[in-house]
């Protein structure tokens, strides 16, 4: 036996939801206690019967909370579309599909329930049944969320990996071509500045003596072929570059390709969203069509219960009519009046036969406007689930649209940047060829010279 800080009694109830006994009071509401384990809240009924879920309050406030509840869901559920159509073709674990596939079969059932009951006029009540369900389900789904976050997120990672890998490896070569320009560059501006001073010391030379101006000839012409050797090395990195020019062209082409794909497939979705529209113009039409019907079947009802009503007060009049009869057997002296009032009764029991003649009848024609109904019910639970996949279709494909103009436009600013890079390089090696013909002419006329 447990006491309170009063010194009361403490009452023990175990948790519906964890098992667990340490639980505190909700304010102001003596039947409702929030536990500290799991955080739930459970609620102690008159009989002593612990019940999950807030019971409290009035019916009409137990279904506001609970449609609240329903809200949040169905935005949860808008999430998970859009991270099932994010999902496709990025390679996820099994795992990371079986989790997005339960928690969208659960809230696919919470949802059908709720709009039933929205639809159907029994909604708050079958709702309050239902919070045992939810109170479990919201659990499981805050739990599910953060896992979900996490996935998100590392999904994004991937993507932001996987996005570029292309463009990576061009800048790479371009960056190693690059290098060896500048190498080769450098070692053509050596050997222009070795070739000025032999130039210089063969001009002294042609002074001292034909022996070492022949030498110095020949390491001139050794010389120049090895600015011949760089320059077809320079070409070759030339043609390699005008290579890569073509690969990015090509690409560029196949991505206005891709584009021109992507503007047809918009236009087609954005027509279908209008079909869409219009569908759901026609959805509210029977909406309003069906609030009509069921007015008309209220008042089917009241007249059925009216037709009730008469039929008992026949009953009455019928038993009466018994009592009598009977009467008449012990009352032979008063046969006139009898007589009489036997006439009367009989004119009454013909009235009553009419009545209830005609109340079989209207109960035969309530009973055909019921089937009617019935029948427009079902067809428009019908079109309604047509409405919803449509919708999640269309929410799909938009968000694979938007994901490939992403890439598109991501391809398109790396190709630009490289062209950028390629114009600058051409320059550079324009100069630079033009300053290698300068030196071979200088080394010409040198040649000449020693000649």
């Amino acid at each position: 036996m447990e006491l309170d800080e009063k010194g009361n009694i403490r009452k023990i109830f175990t948790c519906p939801i964890c098992q667990g006994k340490q639980w505190a009071e909700v304010a102001d509401e003596p039947k409702a206690y929030k536990c500290r384990t799991c955080k739930g809240i459970f609620t102690v009924m008159p009989n002593s019967t612990v019940v999950e879920g807030d019971q409290r309050g009035s019916p009409k406030e137990r279904s506001s909370r609970d449609h609240e509840t329903l809200t949040i869901l169905d935005e949860i559920s808008k999430g998970l579309m859009v991270m099932e159509t994010d999902k496709e073709g990025k390679g996820r674990t099994e795992e990371e599909k079986r989790l997005y596939r339960t928690i969208s079969e659960k809230l696919d059932t919470i949802l059908e329930k709720q709009r039933y009951f929205e639809l159907s006029g029994s909604g708050p009540r079958k709702i309050e049944e239902l919070t045992k369900e939810n109170e479990s389900l919201r659990k499981e789904l805050l739990r599910l969320q953060k896992e979900l976050k996490e996935k998100k997120e590392s999904a994004r990672k991937i993507e932001m990996s996987t996005i570029g890998e292309e463009p990576a490896e061009l800048t790479e070569r371009i960056a190693e071509m690059e290098e060896r320009l500048a190498s080769q560059a450098e070692i053509i501006s050596n050997l222009s500045s070795e070739n000025q001073k032999l130039a210089k010391q063969v001009h002294e030379a042609s002074r001292m003596g034909n022996e070492d101006a022949l030498e110095m000839r020949r390491e001139l012409e050794e010389r120049e072929e090895r600015m011949v050797r760089l320059e077809a090395e320079m070409n070759d990195e030339r043609e390699r570059i005008d290579q890569i020019l073509k690969e990015i062209e090509e690409d560029r082409e196949t991505n206005i390709k891709f584009k021109n794909e992507l503007e047809k497939y918009r236009k087609e979705l954005e027509e279908r969203a209008i079909e869409l529209a219009k569908d759901r113009e026609e959805m509210d039409r029977k909406k309003v069509e069906r609030e009509q019907l069921e007015k008309k079947e209220n008042e089917l009802m009241e007249k059925e219960t009216e037709l009730k009503e008469k039929e008992t007060t026949l009953n009455e009049m019928e038993k009466e009519l018994m009592v009598l009869k009977g009467n008449l057997k012990q009352t032979e002296e008063l046969a006139p009046v009898v007589h009489k009032k036997d006439k009367e009764f009989r004119a009454r029991e013909e009235l009553l036969e009419k009545e209830k003649n005609k109340l079989a009848s209207d109960k035969e024609k309530l009973r055909k406007k019921l089937t009617d109904i019935n029948k427009k019910k079902k067809e428009m639970d019908g079109a309604r689930k047509k409405l919803k996949n449509d919708g999640k279709m269309m929410s799909r494909r938009l968000a694979e649209i938007e994901e490939r103009e992403g890439k598109v436009k991501g391809i398109e600013e790396a190709l630009s940047e490289r062209e950028k890079k390629l114009s600058e390089r051409e320059k550079k090696l324009s100069e630079r060829e033009e300053s290698t013909a300068r030196e071979r002419e200088e080394i010409s006329r040198e040649k000449k010279r020693i000649e």
